[in-house]
């Protein structure tokens, strides 16, 4: 009986630490922290942070960039090229509580109607988010928008009869206020589902990425791969990736491209750096086509940044199917993408294609 008592706590014991190291894992994950927590997180277990400054090849001066759009106001409102927006105006005089909205409106309208009410509000004279934590308590005017090609979320294609359910729950819903309203769709459900059609499957077309592949021919080791990509002059933080910033420009994503790897658990924790234990199969080097300031130039000094690496650290350099990597087809592909986008009337790397893809 004693030793099934001692065999039953090691059990336990193993337990408590396999669920401990899997929510650390998992919560490191998800979490994303200033740069500044990260570096110190990175000092910390004595990890190489500086750059070779003599590279040179992640190099600014080299990126193209678009000329930037119009600063936008500093309203918030719905988006009539990407959404369905159905006008909500009050009698003069009448004002919404955002209380009382938030329980007419509740959680079920949220789950079945998917969409973004946007406000405007006496106050501030502007308009923005009907819901949200720093708005003001009371706004009149209200915008519906019912995303026609969502990023995330619901697949479904949207339907005539889905549409018009929105609007007969939406007259339902506002029927419980003491005021009374006139609801304005600015197109008609059939407009709009025949512009979600195109939208989305510009999106299926538009949505492609730049992924090449740095194979190991066993494992390359925690030092080595560490060392490596911090030299070339990326940065770990966002997501426990590697990353080349761009958050100064203002134009395309926040990384001109990163680097993750498919070895599990998919990103690189640096105590497991430290310690010895990543040691990654790949490393896989990408970024989005649309979403970047300028793809042409970025692919090239990826490129350059991929070959890098292998002469440092061996290895073979494959697409994301395992193929030989093939650039003369890669740089077709998005000059592809950057024609479909020009004659669709997308900007690069900023605008609604952000919105879009």
């Amino acid at each position: 009986m004693k030793y099934l008592i001692i065999v039953l706590l090691l059990l336990v014991i193993v337990a408590v630490v396999i669920f401990v190291q899997r929510k650390r894992n998992t919560n490191s994950h998800i979490v994303f922290v200033p740069q500044g927590l990260s570096d110190a997180r990175v000092a910390s277990l004595n990890l190489k942070q500086q750059s070779d400054s003599s590279l040179g090849i992640l190099d600014e001066r080299r990126i193209k960039f678009p000329v930037k759009q119009k600063g936008e106001t500093d309203d918030y409102r719905g988006v009539p090229e990407l959404e369905w927006i159905v006008d909500i105006i009050p009698d003069k005089g009448f004002l919404f509580n955002k209380n009382e909205f938030l329980k007419i409106f509740d959680y079920n309208w949220r789950t079945d109607f998917e969409s973004q009410f946007y406000a405007y509000f006496p106050s501030t004279q502007r308009w923005s988010f009907a819901i949200a934590g720093d708005s003001p308590e009371q706004f009149d005017s209200l915008e519906l928008a019912v995303s026609l090609a969502p990023v995330f979320g619901n697949e479904e294609d949207l339907t005539v009869e889905r549409l018009q359910k929105y609007l007969i729950e939406l007259q339902k819903r506002l029927g419980a206020f003491s005021g009374r309203f006139h609801v304005t769709p600015r197109e008609t459900p059939e407009s709009a589902v025949k512009r979600s059609k195109t939208l989305r499957a510009l999106q299926k077309e538009l949505n492609s990425d730049v992924i090449i592949v740095l194979r190991s021919n066993s494992r390359f080791r925690s030092d080595q791969f560490w060392n490596t990509l911090t030299d070339l002059g990326l940065k770990w933080g966002d997501g426990d990736l590697f990353h080349w910033t761009n958050y100064e420009s203002g134009v395309g994503d926040d990384n001109f491209f990163s680097v993750w790897t498919s070895t599990e658990p998919g990103y690189f924790l640096p105590e497991d750096v430290a310690n010895g234990t990543m040691n990654p199969e790949d490393l896989i080097f990408g970024f989005s086509i649309p979403r970047s300031p300028d793809p042409n130039n970025v692919f090239e000094i990826v490129v350059e940044s991929v070959e890098y690496c292998q002469s440092k650290l061996g290895g073979t350099i494959v697409d994301e199917n395992g193929s030989p990597f093939d650039k003369e087809k890669c740089r077709a592909k998005i000059r592809q993408i950057i024609s479909k986008m020009n004659e669709s009337g997308f900007d690069q790397g900023q605008g609604l294609i952000l919105r879009l893809i």
